[in-house]
């Protein structure tokens, strides 16, 4: 699992929450179990570029919205990216 797993996670689930999708409808939508959609939030499975390219086309949302910022994502978190990231996973 890498920082930059958890960001896209965060991203995903955030998405998901915004679009009032549960885990198991979106599973559906783009072809695999809700633990799988689990593991992707939580940053514990990284997302094929398949899958993401489903995801986005089922949240609405660009692939650059999942992607932004994660360049930088394995880099030790500090300063305002560390914000971001916890203000993605909804934490402070």
């Amino acid at each position: 699992m890498t920082t930059a797993d958890e960001l896209i996670g965060a991203r995903i689930k955030r998405r998901r929450a915004e679009c009032g999708k549960t885990l198991a409808a979106l599973a559906d939508d783009i072809g695999v179990t809700p633990q799988q959609i689990w593991r992707y939030e939580v940053g514990q499975n990284p997302v094929s570029v398949a899958n993401l390219l489903h995801l986005s086309a089922v949240l609405g949302v660009s692939l650059c919205w999942f992607l932004a910022d994660v360049a930088d994502a394995d880099r030790p978190l500090g300063g305002e990216a560390r914000r971001k990231f916890f203000r993605l996973r909804g934490g402070k």
